[in-house]
């Protein structure tokens, strides 16, 4: 069964859970900071697993007011050098008790950057669809487009795919509404869908059983076997690492 991670953190990775993801037949994580200080953790997780462990590297919106010129320097270097390989986490956050427009000017800016080096990014919003939907519809160009853990509806689910993003799920899915459920994962194409753990944060210390069960959860809800969702997913990812 190949195993795909679309989105966790550095704090998920050690040796005994590389370990256990090395016994499928392929692997491969998107690793994504939330601020500075976890920069050179995600580079080092990258260079300890070279061929599983893709870094994501960005300021989340609770952490935008570290976003400065010295920041956007580094991430420009650091793309510029392929030590990053995406953007990431990035995003808004109405809840989260930052300025509203620090976190768009963090978020724009990261977007600039990624339209610049041609990389994925990968995209936290809370309780502000409205407003990323304007603004991804301006930058339609960027090569992926990843929203993550998506809790939206399905309303504004199919915007997102207009705009030409892949729809990312995690452990949360499995808690909602089964009838919303069934609504989400039957309307998004196959072609378009992630799962991911968000470990440590989602999966409950239980790493990487809580993204088997997910994906044991969803393929059934859309009349597959675990191994060939397990496919679909990975082959997914791949749009990302181009």
């Amino acid at each position: 069964m190949n195993f795909f991670d679309s989105h966790l953190h550095h704090q998920a990775i050690s040796n005994s859970v590389m370990a256990g993801v090395g016994q499928f037949t392929a692997a491969a994580m998107f690793c994504n900071s939330a601020k500075l200080s976890d920069w050179p953790q995600v580079l080092a997780k990258a260079h300890t697993y070279p061929q599983v462990v893709l870094p994501f590297l960005g300021i989340h919106p609770w952490f935008a007011g570290e976003w400065n010129g010295t920041s956007h320097e580094q991430l420009a270097h650091l793309l510029a050098t392929e030590q990053a390989r995406g953007i990431g986490e990035i995003g808004l956050d109405r809840p989260c008790g930052v300025a509203a427009h620090l976190q768009e000017q963090a978020f724009m800016a990261q977007l600039q950057l990624a339209g610049e080096f041609s990389c994925p990014v990968a995209i936290h919003c809370v309780r502000r669809w409205g407003r990323l939907l304007e603004i991804l519809a301006d930058h339609s160009a960027l090569p992926a487009i990843m929203i993550h853990g998506f809790t939206g509806s399905l309303e504004v689910m199919v915007r997102l795919l207009s705009l030409g993003c892949y729809i990312s799920f995690g452990p949360k899915l499995m808690a909602r509404d089964g009838g919303e459920v069934s609504t989400l994962l039957g309307h998004i194409p196959l072609e378009r869908l992630l799962l991911e753990s968000d470990a440590p944060h989602m999966a409950d210390g239980n790493y990487p059983a809580e993204l088997l069960h997910l994906i044991n959860f969803c393929a059934q809800l859309r009349d597959l076997t675990p191994e060939e969702l397990g496919k679909i997913i990975y082959e997914n990812g791949k749009v990302f690492t181009n």
